[in-house]
């Protein structure tokens, strides 16, 4: 349940990095192949690109400042670097001679990664809030309040019975709050058997995505390879630097998958290893957490 409550929070978190590398890869593609890609059909072509990417950031940033507990993060302005995206991407579908000339000289490119590391900042710094808000009560925190009240309880009795019993009483008291709060946290073979089900089931989600992948980038390469045999068009030409750049996309999201299988396989295996040692351990060691 609280893996699935999890996905649900950050449903966008996935599609928003590959936004980022997509708008990251056009400034590669500009500063690699400006000479080339310096017309009105690829200026429109970016425009759209864009566009469609910075819908998803905006829900994701939406998303994100929805996870903040407590008053709205309005210090945090997502909307001011998007704008300003916007803004740009509607000068690329009305370019003239004048963009191809700014195209010629970088500056489109550099225009286009100055918004993008603005919008980044302002989405990692409504991340990093999200993350820094204070953590909840832990099993010490749990401990003090049971003490704190065991306490209230034996004066209340010091001034009641008599001195053995008095003393009885409230050393079994004590014993007793610390017995129920190590009992609430002590380590439960069904939380971690939760986890390794969760963690098999994210190494089949990765895995078949990880395929899923490979399988566009092997027939994208083909189809790259296919169109180099023959004389090109200037407009082939751009094509295939099209495919490149989605062959190059697609790395990258290779790599992280690859990067996020790992991780996976490793907590799966660190897991595995905490329920067996959990096993072997007697009820007072996992009470004690020995």
């Amino acid at each position: 349940m609280g893996a699935e409550t999890n996905l649900g929070k950050n449903r966008y978190v996935d599609e928003a990095k590959v936004s980022l590398t997509e708008l990251k890869d056009w400034i590669i593609l500009l500063d690699m192949a400006g000479e080339y890609l310096c017309e009105v059909a690829v200026f429109r072509k970016m425009a759209v690109s864009i566009k469609k990417n910075l819908e998803v950031l905006k829900k994701r940033g939406e998303e994100l400042k929805a996870q903040f507990v407590g008053k709205p993060l309005h210090d945090i302005d997502i909307n001011e670097p998007l704008e300003k995206l916007s803004a740009f991407s509607n000068r690329l579908e009305g370019a003239d001679d004048r963009m191809n000339t700014r195209c010629r000289e970088g500056k489109v490119a550099r225009e286009l990664e100055a918004g993008l590391d603005f919008l980044r900042q302002r989405l990692d710094g409504v991340k990093d809030r999200v993350e820094g808000q204070v953590a909840p009560y832990g099993a010490g925190d749990s401990l003090a309040k049971i003490l704190a009240r065991a306490k209230t309880l034996f004066h209340f009795l010091v001034s009641t019975y008599k001195k053995a019993t008095r003393i009885s009483l409230a050393v079994f008291l004590i014993g007793l709050a610390i017995f129920v709060s190590l009992f609430a946290t002590m380590e439960s073979e069904k939380e971690v058997i939760s986890e390794i089900e969760t963690g098999r089931s994210l190494i089949r989600s990765t895995e078949a995505r990880l395929a899923s992948i490979q399988e566009n980038l092997d027939k994208l390469r083909s189809r790259t390879s296919r169109m180099e045999l023959y004389v090109l068009t200037r407009e082939d030409k751009i094509s295939i630097l099209e495919l490149n750049l989605k062959s190059h996309m697609l790395d990258d999201q290779k790599e992280k998958a690859q990067a996020e299988l790992n991780t996976q396989e490793k907590a799966l295996e660190k897991n595995i290893k905490r329920l067996q040692t959990m096993r072997r351990k007697s009820f007072l060691a996992r009470l004690l957490r020995m």
